[in-house]
């Protein structure tokens, strides 16, 4: 922006200031003539003389004029300072380049207060051509800033850059012989502390942006850094050039980092006193150390991975490269990160419930890198998914993976336990100290509980496939995006998943295909695969699992990114497969209870019991005295008995190897067919003499008993039958007077009846229909 725009413009702002005194001439003469037209009209009126209609008008035009005014007396004062700035940049004299470093950064702060001061003028309601021209000018002036802030940065760094040559910058951090520089004599020179103040200065007068992007200092070290990097690791002929070997290059990178974080401390003063921290602003000046570790992590490792190692890897095209990269980014990303001010990194750390929470990865990490480049990342995760997946294949595949972990642990337990009695055996009194012994996991969620308290009783492949899952989900955490995670977990740990139920799927299938879910050569592995579709949804659903690291990882991404989502969608199939099965394995039970129970409902013999072929009470044969049984002298049908020990038999060995949950399931399916087996075929179908009654009584008391064991109300999960027992054993006369009860009722048939709250009336009268004694009075 010239001297000669100016003059313009102040010329165009002269001539409209001279229309504007014409207007307002104008203005004053038609306000005149109005007053002497409307006076007579308004005589004796309260309101005042009406103005002219573009009145308004005009004072906007009048607010745009003193607002054009001042904007350009700003841009004036604002170009002023940047002449002066450009003078002292272009002809600073070597002997105070200090001062006139220091004069210069002064007179870019103020120059860019004053446009940012200035800027909002050009925003007023003016013409869309004043407004163009204001814009314009703004614009202009910021760039002019922008390229004065790069030239002098540029300048600075330069000075910066041989200052810390001349202090031997950077300390040896690599083996005798191999430094490039020359002897390391610290950063204390005023040479250096200078130059680094200027710099710190000067970024702090560039702008918002410009602090935001880390302390300039902290990357013109690194760079030194970089430097020998590329020099060792990014170059053809240097032996240690070697894409099989990424952990030399991270080995050297964290040793140089240790070694320079350190020595980048002297400088933290010439920080704080650039960044103003004084009282609460000390809290504001970045820690030079961390920044520094950043700074090489974003500056010195990142060119050399991206700019090389990644696409020689591409190139390559060989997975096994990418999953020792991939391996070796995360091992040195936890083990960099207590310099950046993270804690320290501890493989055998363990939480209350067995999982660490993940801490923040920073946008500066190698792996965000890895995962930041499209055909890298396609790469990596397509190596990462075929290799979890083979994974996958081979846990599957293992001798013990359907053995229950609870039993495993135990069998370790016991021989520790032998070897320690063998020990206190022939250890000398009182050497035994107290509190000695081995303690096992008895959580209620732990897969190694007692099984008679454990809520879970997963195969050990359950376990293994959970432990990969949060493997993965910490391999996830090292990456800064969550886009990256999200597609991280949707491309390895996901598929992973669902392989896993792709495997218990098949099992289950092969056992239907035999018919033999219960029986002796399968019902071991298929409670196996259940309590694993238990498991694993359990892990995957609810926030005391695994799904405690997603949902960590989930606080402030976008829920398209989230990651718990995904793994409940994939817990919502491991869910239907348990229910599937559980109930398919109840229907096998009641296969099993109809085989013995279709001979029992069959005889009706039993049922009509007493009752004369001629339609009155007879003697029964079992029952010399001709003595109608009640609740205490019938017995149960020895069909039935056998029947009800068959499903009691199996449904204890389903208890041993079923989660209590999923047994819980089992049972109570089995006990509602049972109940409606009852009900539907034998309460509401046989004719019931009274004797008949109390049997039948008597055989659904037997019948209940064996659910005791799982329950304290086994009679609750028969309530159907139950009533029909009551109602075919009231007394003859209660029964009938409750048959015309119901039968006047007409269309409220289907009400509930008082004292039944299982049957309707409806229902009770079908029930009532089946006594002999009254059905045909």
């Amino acid at each position: 922006m010239s001297g000669g725009d100016l003059e313009k413009a102040a010329a165009e702002l002269a001539s409209l200031e001279g229309q504007r005194e014409a207007a307002h001439a104008a203005l004053s003469s038609l306000a005149a003539s109005a007053y002497q037209r409307y006076s007579a009209r308004l005589a004796g009126a309260h309101s005042g003389v009406p103005l002219p209609a573009d009145v308004a008008s005009l004072a906007a035009e009048l607010e745009t004029l003193t607002a054009a005014h001042a904007h350009l007396a700003a841009l004036q004062k604002a170009q002023a300072f940047l002449r002066q700035a450009e003078e002292a940049c272009a002809h600073p004299a070597p002997a105070t380049l200090g001062r006139a470093v220091d004069a210069l950064a002064h007179a870019v702060r103020a120059a860019a207060g004053v446009a940012d001061d200035a800027r909002p003028a050009a925003n007023t309601n003016t013409t869309p051509s004043s407004r163009e021209v204001l814009r314009a000018l703004s614009d202009a002036l910021a760039a002019d800033l922008a390229r004065l802030s790069a030239r002098l940065r540029r300048q600075l760094s330069a000075g910066f850059q041989a200052a810390l040559g001349a202090a031997g910058w950077p300390p040896p951090f690599l083996s005798a012989g191999d430094e490039a520089g020359g002897a390391w004599r610290g950063l204390d020179s005023p040479d250096v502390r200078g130059a680094a103040l200027q710099l710190t200065l000067l970024q702090r007068s560039a702008g918002e942006a410009a602090q935001n992007e880390g302390p300039w200092v902290a990357q013109e070290l690194a760079a030194g850094v970089g430097a020998a990097l590329r020099r060792h690791f990014a170059s053809s002929s240097a032996p240690t050039d070697r894409a099989d070997r990424p952990e030399w290059l991270l080995a050297t990178t964290l040793r140089a980092a240790r070694v320079c974080c350190a020595a980048a401390y002297q400088l933290q003063g010439v920080l704080a006193a650039g960044f103003g921290g004084d009282g609460d602003d000390a809290r504001l000046v970045p820690m030079l150390d961390v920044e520094v570790g950043r700074a090489i992590l974003a500056c010195a490792l990142g060119p050399v991975l991206t700019g090389h190692v990644l696409p020689r890897l591409v190139s390559l095209g060989e997975p096994s490269l990418w999953l020792h990269l991939a391996d070796e980014l995360a091992s040195f990303q936890e083990r960099y990160a207590v310099l950046l001010g993270g804690p320290a990194h501890d493989p055998g750390a363990m939480s209350v419930d067995g999982l660490v929470p993940p801490a923040a990865a920073p946008a500066e990490a190698p792996l965000a890198l890895l995962a930041s480049d499209a055909a890298a990342c396609a790469a990596w995760l397509a190596a990462e998914r075929a290799d979890v997946l083979a994974h996958m294949e081979s846990l599957v595949a293992a001798p013990g993976a359907w053995l229950p972990v609870h039993s495993l642990l135990q069998g370790i337990l016991d021989s520790e336990g032998e070897e320690e009695e063998e020990r206190v055996a022939g250890a000398a009194p009182g050497a035994l100290g107290s509190g000695g012994g081995v303690l096992g996991m008895t959580g209620p969620h732990s897969p190694g509980s007692s099984p008679a308290t454990a809520e879970f009783r997963p195969p050990l492949l359950a376990d293994q496939v959970t432990t990969l899952v949060a493997a993965q989900l910490r391999r996830a955490s090292l990456l800064h995006d969550a886009a990256h995670r999200a597609a991280y977990i949707e491309s390895v740990t996901v598929p992973a998943l669902r392989d896993c139920l792709a495997s218990l799927e098949r099992l289950l299938a092969s056992a239907a295909a035999f018919d033999d879910l219960v029986g002796d050569l399968w019902r071991g592995r298929v409670t196996a695969a259940i309590c694993a579709a238990h498991y694993l949804e359990y892990q995957l659903s609810e926030p005391q699992g695994v799904l405690l690291l997603a949902a960590l990882q989930d606080g402030g991404a976008a829920p398209v990114h989230a990651l718990a989502p995904r793994l409940r969608k994939v817990a919502a199939a491991f869910a239907a497969l348990r229910r599937q099965w559980a109930y398919r394995l109840a229907k096998q039970a009641v296969g099993a209870f109809r085989a013995r129970f279709n001979p029992y409902r069959q005889d009706r013999a039993r049922f009509a019991s007493g009752w004369a072929a001629g339609g009155g009470p007879g003697r029964a044969a079992s029952d010399p005295g001709g003595r109608v049984p009640d609740a205490d002298s019938a017995w149960p049908c020895p069909t039935l008995l056998a029947a009800a020990d068959g499903v009691h038999g199996l449904l204890r060995m389903l208890s041993s190897d079923l989660d209590p949950p999923v047994f819980a399931d089992v049972w109570r399916a089995v006990a509602l067919a049972i109940n409606q087996a009852f009900y539907n075929e034998v309460a509401t179908e046989a004719l019931f003499s009274p004797q008949g009654a109390w049997l039948f009584h008597a055989d659904i008391g037997a019948l209940t008993s064996i659910f005791g064991e799982w329950t304290a109300n086994p009679d609750a999960h028969f309530k159907e039958t139950r009533e029909a027992c009551r109602l075919l054993t009231l007394p003859r006369h209660a029964a009938g007077d409750l048959l015309a009860k119901l039968g006047g009722q007409g269309s409220r048939k289907g009400e509930a009846v008082a004292a039944l709250s299982a049957l309707n009336a409806q229902q009770a009268l079908c029930v009532l229909g089946q006594r002999l004694d009254i059905s045909g009075s």
